[in-house]
């Protein structure tokens, strides 16, 4: 039993590592070269096919823990007969996304993954910021939001436990840390953005259209992540303002 169970998980490595140099091989290429043409979708279709990968393996992670649904209750009590104080409780599913953190999020992943999505944060503020500046036509950025809906949807998937997965809607949930890692530089990203705007919306005297951008952007950001950060976002957002306020006062 042991060495199917070894035969089982090198196989899931196996697949988790097809996925990291897929993901790895066309993010070199993308990373490695800016000044080609459409650098901002390149960006949002490497985040894209990132989400479509880890959807790929999620799926094999519940099928194949509805086939072994009894071996996981089998192994957890026999674990918590020997260690009874432990309460553990075995799952593939956590077998499988510690897999997948360890063989597909590389460092050298997270790198690829935080660059183009700063990346793609960044880009979608600066239309805002020259919209504001010189009345520029806004892009349409709902493919954007597509995409982000869909990788913020792969965050959570592989952030979550047995615990939290019924919580997920909660405004204080607890996320694991790659989640936080990207809500992070959401975050931070949307206060560098507030700032500029409201700075450059009071030097042109209008501030009036820095609130109606401050809407879609709202709109557009609460289109992909979720509930939890929602209430963060609107922290980081009216403590800038705030911080604008008093400054002119």
């Amino acid at each position: 039993m042991n060495s199917n169970l070894s035969e089982a998980k090198k196989n899931v490595v196996n697949f988790g590592d097809h996925h990291r140099q897929t993901i790895y091989k066309n993010g070199s290429t993308i990373s490695n070269n800016h000044s080609v043409s459409g650098y901002t979708s390149k960006c949002g279709e490497f985040l894209y096919e990132y989400s479509v990968r880890w959807s790929a393996f999620s799926n094999s992670i519940w099928k194949l823990s509805g086939l072994l649904s009894n071996f996981e209750k089998s192994f957890s009590e026999s674990y918590t007969d020997s260690w009874p104080e432990t309460n553990y409780k075995f799952t593939i599913f956590r077998m499988m996304t510690r897999i997948w953190s360890q063989e597909v999020l590389t460092p050298e992943m997270m790198s690829y993954l935080k660059e183009m999505f700063t990346y793609s944060i960044q880009e979608y503020h600066k239309d805002m910021i020259q919209h504001i500046r010189d009345k520029t036509v806004l892009r349409d950025n709902s493919s954007m939001q597509i995409v982000l809906k869909k990788f913020f949807q792969a965050l959570v998937d592989a952030s979550i436990n047995e615990k939290t997965v019924h919580f997920m809607n909660c405004s204080d949930v607890e996320f694991d840390k790659l989640y936080k890692t990207f809500e992070t530089i959401l975050l931070q990203e949307t206060s560098t953005f507030i700032k500029s705007a409201l700075e450059i919306g009071y030097k042109a005297n209008n501030l009036k259209l820095v609130y109606s951008v401050f809407e879609s952007h709202s709109l557009l950001v609460k289109g992909f992540i979720f509930h939890r950060t929602h209430r963060l976002f609107d922290k980081t957002r009216t403590e800038v303002i705030v911080k604008f306020v008093r400054f002119l006062i």
